[in-house]
């Protein structure tokens, strides 16, 4: 879709009993507000990227696990919509409809369809780096807040962030063509092989008789490390056979599921289906993970699951291709490895005199030192290449710095702080409006560099007690990126209506919303009817309201 700017449109959160609708967000700066805490600020804003797979920090009450969350965004001049209950996601525009059962599934078909993720290197293989790990470049949060960490460290950590951010602006660290490691292997495995046969050649020359000794302890060694690696290439043919099969049986459970509603198409043709406990017409498919259904009797809702699960059955064919390229591959290797007899303590003294003749031992060891030469100078190409990266990953860095040191100069002219990275040391204390100005500079730092095209949201952008004066200059600030901006505040009485004053703020007032409920049952016809166009069907129920 292109690299234009992201921006959304509209949120859309709960389910038949009660719903909430905001509609309201424009290009620009918004600020949503309130005159009290709890009106709903934070489930908006957590919502947004919640819907796109964010992994979120939700007030502790709010049960977002059973509600729907949709969101309609635009991407040059083109809108789409992202549903997502629990697991599951739903992807829709106006030529098609794509259901994902889990968030895995769904970050694959967003880095191939909407926008490009950055790879890190994880785990020593490369990856599609984590959906909530990605939006922390534009996103932050009002609560578990902490300047030395990423939000949500776990499986991620500080190091994943800045291999991601370094990814994105193309400098990350070498995915190389050639194996490093296996090369080091081999050096190894030939310089040991020089140094085994000048011992040899030398106490051969000396003491011949014992020469079965020697060649013994060769044998053992080859011997085991044939063993070893054998044993790690079989390892990892169980493990992609066991991954092909699950792929397999996930395919072939889509594929039942097509042949079910294609016969169910002809049944409908030459008489009408029935439930036999209520004699109703309507037949459901119901997803993998359970949160939703469809109407399937209905031919264009079956049109589009069928679609859907054909989409699931293309990608399931290509994973197929790939894992059993991988699984041949393998069994190439283990072929190549396995191809010589083992070697013999008998073997290598029938034919001693031939092995350490002075010819072949030289022929040998010209061999091993022409090998060494290709394989020093291909870890120098890689050292040269990853030095450049390094250098264009420092660069990176000092821009991102002085920018945030600059925005924070202009905040607090007397100020102590001088940034020295993207996340705070353990031991430095960013507290109250330092920690929200660390916050709003380093996202805006990100921003401009970048150049990213996503929305920036900030939960409690004024958290600390951020003065008027400083409010001013970070709303100007803000106002110079093309990114569409969503803020958060709650203000005093008095302050109610500053937003009004500014031209270039679009403010949402949030202070007659009920405390601590945001959801209610006006609004639940409109999500119904948003829900409907992804082809599922709820029926109104009453609102706890």
């Amino acid at each position: 879709m292109g690299y234009d700017m992201l921006k959304f449109l509209s949120l859309y959160i709960g389910n038949e009993k009660e719903a909430f609708c905001e509609s309201r967000f424009d290009d620009g700066i918004n600020i949503i507000y309130s005159d009290d805490n709890n009106k709903g600020k934070t489930i908006v804003l957590q919502g947004l990227y919640y819907a796109l797979g964010n992994t979120p920090i939700f007030p502790s009450t709010f049960d977002y696990e059973n509600y729907y969350f949709i969101v309609d965004l635009s991407l040059e001049n083109e809108i789409f919509s992202v549903c997502r209950k629990n697991k599951t996601f739903l992807f829709r525009n106006k030529k098609t409809l794509n259901i994902f059962n889990s968030s895995s599934e769904f970050k694959r078909f967003f880095d191939e369809h909407i926008y490009t993720i950055p790879r890190i290197i994880k785990e020593d293989r490369e990856k599609i780096a984590d959906l909530d790990l990605f939006y922390q470049l534009f996103f932050v949060g009002q609560d578990k807040r902490d300047t030395s960490k990423i939000f949500n460290s776990g499986y991620n950590n500080k190091e994943d962030f800045m291999n991601m951010l370094y990814s994105y602006a193309g400098c990350s660290k070498i995915i190389s063509n050639i194996d490093i490691e296996e090369i080091r292997r081999k050096q190894k495995s030939l310089k040991e092989e020089r140094e085994q046969i000048r011992k040899k050649e030398k106490f051969l020359n000396k003491y011949s008789s014992s020469a079965g000794f020697a060649t013994y302890t060769v044998d053992r060694d080859l011997y085991l490390k044939k063993v070893h690696d054998a044993e790690i290439l079989n390892n990892k043919l169980i493990s992609l056979k066991n991954d092909r099969n699950r792929i397999q049986n996930r395919k072939l459970k889509n594929e039942a599921l097509i042949s079910e509603l294609r016969s169910l198409s002809r049944s409908l043709t030459e008489g009408a289906l029935i439930c036999l406990d209520c004699h109703g017409q309507h037949i459901g498919y119901e997803n993998a993970n359970k949160d939703v259904n469809f109407d399937v009797s209905d031919k264009e809702i079956r049109n589009n699951v069928m679609f859907a699960i054909q989409n699931r059955i293309e990608s399931a064919n290509e994973d197929l291709d790939i894992i059993n390229q991988k699984i041949l591959d393998t069994q190439r290797e283990l072929k190549e490895l396995l191809k010589d007899e083992d070697i013999s303590f008998e073997s290598l003294v029938f034919y001693k005199d031939s092995i350490q003749s002075s010819e072949a031992a030289d022929e040998r060891i010209n061999q091993i030192d022409c090998e060494l030469n290709k394989y020093d100078n291909l870890l120098k190409m890689e050292k040269d290449k990853e030095n450049l990266n390094v250098a264009s990953r420092d660069a990176l860095l000092n821009k991102l710095l002085s920018e945030m040191n600059s925005f924070y100069k202009i905040l607090e002219p007397t100020g102590g702080f001088v940034f020295d990275g993207l996340f705070s040391k353990r031991d430095v204390n960013y507290s109250g409006s330092e920690e929200c100005e660390f916050y709003l500079v380093k996202l805006y730092a990100l921003a401009k560099i970048l150049k990213h095209p996503f929305p920036v949201i900030i939960d409690a952008f004024r958290e600390g007690e951020i003065s008027t004066a400083k409010e001013n200059i970070i709303i100007r600030k803000f106002n110079e990126l093309p990114n569409q901006i969503i803020f958060s505040a709650t203000l005093k009485e008095q302050e109610l209506d500053k937003y009004n004053a500014f031209l270039n703020i679009n403010s949402i007032d949030y202070s007659t919303n009920m405390t601590h409920h945001i959801l209610n049952n006006r609004d639940v016809p409109i999500l119904l009817q948003n829900l409907s166009d992804f082809s599922i069907t709820l029926l109104a129920g009453p609102s706890r309201d």
